[in-house]
């Protein structure tokens, strides 16, 4: 699975673009400037901000992961293991609200983002033929090669976290936890050896549950640095 990552610098470039492209003079007296890191289930990455009033922050960030995984099915006839591989790379742009003016937020905005899963399975017990009785050892029964994808888009998001990095203090950890309303995945499957003739019920049932997930988690940790 290939996946383009900028480097850091080149993120960092991103966001403060995007800053500037959105952030008027009169504001940056107004309400504090701070950049900081953060790592969460969309990755690690940076992240800007800048005060709009007391009660109101602008953050742009950036994130990106690629990571390797072990899953096993539970109750499956036959179970499979998988070896996953996911990538993903998130922009997001948010508009925090602090009632109280301190630490705590409501957040809502939009992720661009499309993340996917692909990776290869093999049975790890044996499948015995309902009509037939004969059973089918693990090594046997072939593999199955599966891809899970989300459209690569602008996905609303809300939340609630805390911490204020244009607030007082200089340094400030923060915390967000979310979701993000990506809509439904797109699921696709190809079986190899005689898994392609005992897979079919499986594959419908996988299908119908991934096409259930439409919303994402969201949980991140960050630490800014207020600039000014």
């Amino acid at each position: 699975m290939k996946t383009k990552f900028t480097t850091v610098s080149g993120a960092l470039l991103t966001c403060l673009l995007l800053l500037l492209t959105v952030l008027p003079v009169t504001l940056l007296a107004q309400g504090g400037l701070s950049a900081g890191v953060k790592l969460g289930t969309t990755g690690f990455g940076i992240e800007g901000a800048f005060g709009l009033t007391e009660n109101v922050n602008v953050r742009v960030g950036y994130s990106a992961y690629d990571f390797e995984m072990d899953y096993t099915t539970k109750d499956y006839d036959p179970n499979v293991k998988f070896n996953l591989d996911s990538d993903n790379d998130a922009t997001n742009i948010l508009i925090d609200y602090l009632p109280f003016k301190r630490g705590f937020r409501l957040t809502g905005g939009f992720i661009y983002q499309g993340p996917q899963f692909e990776g290869t399975g093999f049975p790890i017990e044996s499948y015995t033929d309902p009509e037939t009785g004969f059973t089918i050892p693990p090594d046997q029964m072939g593999s199955i090669t599966i891809n899970l994808e989300y459209e690569k888009k602008f996905s609303p998001y809300l939340g609630i976290g805390f911490g204020n990095s244009v607030g007082n203090q200089r340094l400030t950890f923060s915390f967000d936890a979310g979701v993000i309303f990506t809509g439904k995945a797109t699921f696709t499957s190809e079986a190899v050896g005689r898994m392609a003739d005992i897979i079919d019920y499986d594959e419908q049932q996988l299908r119908d549950d991934v096409e259930e997930v439409t919303v994402l988690p969201l949980i991140s940790f960050g630490l800014s640095y207020r600039i000014f």
